[in-house]
């Protein structure tokens, strides 16, 4: 992720292509939230496969997620060595909560 207060910049043939300007977008955060040192993981609509193992060591759910979706996230990785938070809202303050 990358953090700036200047929003990317679109060219024309990234609006054409629309998969470039969408990277651009989604790759980027306005700097007051770098605290976060957070990634994403952007790729095509549809199944994706990660080959190297240990790629991704933990899944953060924010706090507004469907239950029945955090629900099946946890099932999927239920057996793996992924650990799996869920963000917990307490009037201004959160807290990480790892679901076992």
């Amino acid at each position: 992720m990358g953090y700036d207060d200047v929003p990317p910049r679109i060219s024309v043939r990234d609006m054409r292509e629309g998969e470039e300007a969408a990277r651009k977008i989604f790759s980027q955060k306005k700097f007051n939230w770098a605290y976060e040192r957070e990634w994403r993981v952007l790729g095509p609509v549809g199944k994706v496969q990660i080959c190297e193992k240990d790629i991704v060591r933990s899944i953060y759910l924010g706090s507004r997620i469907n239950y029945r979706n955090r629900q099946q996230i946890v099932r999927v990785f239920k057996k793996s060595d992924i650990r799996i938070y869920y963000m917990n809202v307490m009037g201004y303050t959160h807290d990480w909560v790892r679901i076992d």
